[in-house]
This record gives C-alpha cells, structure tokens and sequence, in this order.
C-alpha cells in the first residue's frame, strides 16, 4: 500500500495487516491539518481542512516566534482547567482556529494582576502564570477539538480505527486524552 498519509505514521507493512479499514487519521503536515480516510488500497480522501494552517500556525498566533517545542514545554507547565475554552465543531469541509485563537486574545489582553493590588515583580510573575495556565486551556481545547472532529466522524461513518500524527503525538497531555477516551471504543495509532 502507497499512501503519504500512512507513511506518516510510521508502520511496516506486517503492522498494517491486522488494522480493519478504513482509517480515519488526523494529520498535521506542511503546515495544514486534516482529517483523512484511507481505504485498504491506500486511497487517501481529505473530509476536512483547516482554512488556517496547521498547529505550528495556531501556535505562532498564541505566541508569536515561539517554535512547537517551546511551546509545548510551557504549556505542560500550566494548569488547563483554570481557563475553559468552547472546542471547535467540524460541521464543513473546512474548519478553522480562529474562534479559539480570538477567545485566547480576549482573555489575554485583560491581565488580572496590577502594580495596585501587588508589587512590580508579584503583579508580573502573577500574570505569566496566569498566560501560562491560559495556553494550557486553549491548547486543552485544541486537543479535545481534534478528538471530537475524529470521533464524530469515525462514529458516523462506522470507522473502528483512528491514528494521529504530527507534533502533538509526542505530547503527554494529547495522549492521556487519548487513551483515556478512546481506547476501549476504536483502534488508536500515534505516528511518529
């Protein structure tokens, strides 16, 4: 089987056989991100795309110059149940970000903490931990809306086996999500 998509994940040909078709995968690749299905033969058909780019644009919208890794790093940091974000819903072909990122800008533009309540240092550390739980939310929102738009689907077209790729595979906030939700109804795959 030749199919781009399945070469991301990173399986031999003996780790494919026993995987039931057709597979519903997220991708995060040359900047897009995409729900696709891949039949047996390897037929590759986007269901959905985001109009906005990939994770590493969302990323650089939330904080401008920081590359993935960065920002993962801060993000495990935070607490994502201090700041709640409505997840985005897969309705169309296309999907976009945007919704999350501009309900990120709204709270992050109004920093709880003044040099009135507490001192210059106080008041400044307050509000990085405050920024820091913020991406934890949004980023949390991020996760639980790719897995929805995956579940969703995969539910409504009768789909048993869900994969991953792309940087947040690596993430283990993204896998507890994961494995917490998904592993007693389908299949899961994360890509290398």
């Amino acid at each position: 089987m030749k199919s781009n998509f399945i070469d991301t994940l990173g399986l031999t040909k003996k780790e494919l056989e026993p995987l039931t078709f057709p597979i519903l995968l997220w991708a995060d690749l040359d900047n897009t991100s995409q729900i696709v299905i891949i039949d047996k033969s390897g037929t590759e058909r986007v269901l959905f795309q985001n109009i906005d780019g990939g994770l590493e644009k969302f990323i650089s919208e939330i904080t401008p110059g920081a590359d993935v890794d960065s920002f993962f790093s801060e993000v495990i940091q935070g607490d994502e149940i201090q700041h709640l974000f409505k997840i985005i819903e897969f309705n169309d072909e296309k999907f976009s970000w945007e919704n999350l990122i501009s309900e990120f800008k709204l709270k992050a533009s109004k920093l709880p903490y003044t040099e009135k309540d507490f001192n210059k240092e106080v008041s400044e550390e307050l509000n990085k931990n405050y920024l820091i739980d913020l991406k934890a939310g949004v980023t949390e929102a991020l996760y639980n809306s790719m897995i929805a738009g995956l579940v969703d689907t995969a539910t409504e077209l009768g789909i048993e086996t869900l994969a991953f790729s792309g940087p947040v595979v690596y993430q283990e906030r993204f896998r507890q999500i994961v494995h917490k939700n998904l592993n007693d109804t389908f299949t899961v795959i994360m890509g290398n």
